[in-house]
């Protein structure tokens, strides 16, 4: 079994499908903030490398949006944290750790418990040293170190919400389904059974 490969309970249900686009409005939010930060995106110098790594976080955003392929899923969370991670590194006052909260998000959602932890400490390791060089506090890395993990939690509980629920609907539905099977295959048993309930009895 791939550990990209999407859960069948993402698959089947559109509220976990259209969670997605979340992260793109993150995305989209974390490349506008960029262009007032310093440095800001460019053709040249430090720039360039902010404008790369933007748009990586785009690209790797809009395959997990649009894509349902294993192994794109597990490269593109793995490029979305480290443009994000190198968004940290190039602009110590931007928003590029909103990239590490996105990549854990999706990697909850869409792959299956041990990849999903492996992505999850990628995204934690990758933070320290780029916070660190943005001559960031230790409360304040410590504090996106838990908004990481808090982020893939509520990622892992959602998804395990969905799956409560769809269980809940189909062992709902099966006692109905089997009743009426029951109830045919009687009729198809004993096909005057019916007649012999409505008609009257007679007694001399």
């Amino acid at each position: 079994m791939s550990w990209a490969r999407p859960t069948p309970i993402y698959e089947s249900l559109p509220a976990l499908r259209r969670a997605r686009w979340i992260g793109l409005v993150v995305v989209a939010a974390v490349v506008g903030l960029s262009f007032a930060q310093h440095p800001a995106p460019s053709l040249s110098g430090t720039g360039l490398g902010v404008s790369l790594s933007l748009l990586l976080l785009i690209a790797a955003t809009i395959t997990l949006v649009r894509s349902d392929e294993p192994a794109l899923i597990m490269v593109s969370i793995g490029v979305l944290i480290v443009s994000s991670a190198a968004l940290v590194w190039l602009q110590p006052s931007g928003a590029g750790m909103a990239g590490l909260f996105v990549a854990v998000a999706f990697a909850g959602f869409r792959l299956a418990d041990l990849p999903s932890i492996v992505a999850l400490v990628l995204a934690a390791a990758a933070f320290v040293p780029a916070a660190v060089h943005a001559d960031r506090s230790a409360g304040a890395i410590a504090a996106t170190e838990l908004g990481i993990f808090a982020f893939y939690l509520l990622a892992r509980f959602g998804r395990s919400a969905a799956e409560a629920h769809e269980r809940t609907t189909q062992l709902i539905g099966h006692p109905v389904v089997c009743l009426d099977r029951r109830r045919e295959r009687a009729s198809a048993a004993c096909p005057c059974q019916g007649r012999k309930q409505t008609s009257p009895s007679r007694r001399w």
